[in-house]
């Protein structure tokens, strides 16, 4: 949401976090259990600005080209038509 808001993002480096941010282009990846590293990510931004707007413009991007709602919807389709081809095939 925060990305297809065009803003820059911090997230964890773990679960979901490194399929969606491709680290230093789109977003930070930070470890959610290193404080010093959070405040760092934060810091960061906060003092490049011309850093900042980039990551918000390539997150804008990314979220715009791979998860537009048709895209996601002719995905949702496509898994469930060949789970029903399984199914019927057995």
């Amino acid at each position: 949401e925060a990305m297809v808001c065009g803003t820059a993002v911090i997230n964890s480096n773990r679960t979901s976090g490194p399929e969606l941010i491709d680290d230093h282009i789109n977003g930070l990846l930070i470890n959610p259990d290193d404080t010093d590293q959070i405040a760092a990510a934060i810091l960061y931004l906060l003092n490049n600005p011309g850093i900042c707007a980039s990551l918000s413009k390539n997150g804008n991007k990314k979220v715009r080209e791979n998860f537009e709602i048709s895209k996601i919807a002719d995905q949702t389709i496509q898994f469930y038509n060949k789970v029903l081809n399984c199914v019927y095939k057995v």
